[in-house]
């Protein structure tokens, strides 16, 4: 009888077993493997994704920050002329008009007659100095008729006779205070 040589040993159903487990083994390892590479791969595109946008973001704030500069002057300019402004109507608002209470005692002056106004002082607070030379007793009393009507009540308050005074052959010489009405430019 012949007997044959097998060459291939045979393997027991235990090292199969274990054959097919290290393969499974090693696929679920490479399998890992992968998923692990995939989530880094994935990670350092996310980083390099807030990296680009980060630095977009700075050129964008570095824009801005160079346009907010530049405008800086400008806008330090624009508050203190406002300021300037402000400080200007408050003087005019407080500021007495002295032109109108110079038309105002001019033009009585002129429907008077012949009133020749020597000066008129007026103080910030609205106190009126006046000081004139009437050629007459009836071009006078027309002026402080004028002076103390209804009309220049509006206008002047407080009216006082400091002093009248002629010489003999003279014109007559006056002095009056009062107190202008109109405090300010704009009123308040």
């Amino acid at each position: 009888m012949a007997q044959g040589i097998n060459l291939l040993p045979e393997l027991t159903e235990q090292e199969v077993k274990k054959e097919f487990y290290r393969r499974k083994i090693s696929v679920v390892s490479i399998a890992a493997l992968l998923s692990v590479a995939i989530v880094l791969l994935g990670i350092f595109a996310y980083q390099l994704f807030l990296q680009t946008s980060r630095s977009r973001v700075e050129r964008e704030a570095k824009s801005i920050e160079k346009q907010i500069l530049e405008q800086q002057d400008k806008e330090i300019l624009q508050r203190t002329l406002v300021d300037k402004l402000t400080q200007i109507q408050i003087n005019l608002s407080e500021a007495v008009p002295i032109s109108s209470a110079v038309a105002n005692i001019s033009d009585l002056a002129r429907e008077s007659g012949d009133i020749s106004i020597k000066s008129v002082n007026l103080k910030s607070d609205g106190d009126v100095s006046l000081e004139g030379v009437a050629s007459n007793s009836r071009t006078l009393g027309r002026f402080f008729n004028a002076v103390i009507s209804s009309e220049t009540q509006k206008i002047f308050d407080q009216i006082v006779l400091n002093h009248l005074s002629r010489d003999k052959g003279s014109p007559f010489n006056f002095s009056i205070n009062m107190d202008f009405k109109p405090r300010g430019l704009i009123e308040k």
